[in-house]
């Protein structure tokens, strides 16, 4: 998984320095502690045998069109290759906002998404592959904007606060996952 092997050798605290992670100053010492957690979560995605494959990088709602049942996605500059199911950390974060009245869309819009997966591992080991996916994946997003993205900004500032909404989300995410 390139999440875990293309890091460089940066640890989630790492990560954190490299940016202006700014709240409560013990997050940094959470996000070192959870360093084997996360190595760990890694692992155990990696083994689900999903395969890599092209990851949007930017899959907010906003950054697809649907016209009638033709739907087009756009704005592929955060691509990369990596596990799947990474994209739908940002889609669904932003989902409250386009589906108000529908509580019950998170869940349909996960099972639609796993189900097209179907072909590769049982269902309950795509969830499971899902699940384990949240906070990998909110560290694949820390990684993308502090390796690649913020360095090749002119104005840093810009979209430094993506890096460190990832780290937050990492943080949130590893409270709830389990090994």
């Amino acid at each position: 998984m390139h999440s875990a092997g293309g890091s460089g050798g940066l640890a989630p605290d790492d990560l954190g320095s490299a940016v202006n992670f700014s709240g409560d100053p013990r997050d940094l010492e959470r996000l070192r502690v959870q360093g084997p957690h996360l190595k760990a979560l890694c692992a155990q995605l990696a083994a689900c045998g999903v395969p890599d494959t092209l990851e949007h990088g930017d899959f907010w709602p906003t950054n697809v069109a649907v016209r009638g049942d033709q739907a087009v996605f756009f704005d592929f500059s955060d691509a990369t290759i990596t596990h799947p199911f990474f994209s739908l950390r940002l889609f669904l974060a932003e989902l409250g906002t386009f589906l108000p009245e529908q509580p019950q869309a998170r869940d349909r819009i996960v099972e639609a998404y796993l189900s097209a997966w179907a072909g590769v591992s049982t269902p309950a080991l795509l969830r499971r592959a899902y699940e384990l996916s949240r906070p990998v994946a909110a560290f694949h997003a820390a990684l993308l904007y502090v390796g690649h993205i913020l360095p090749a900004l002119e104005a840093q500032w810009e979209m430094e606060n993506m890096a460190v909404w990832a780290l937050h989300d990492l943080l949130r995410e590893l409270e709830v996952a389990v090994l």
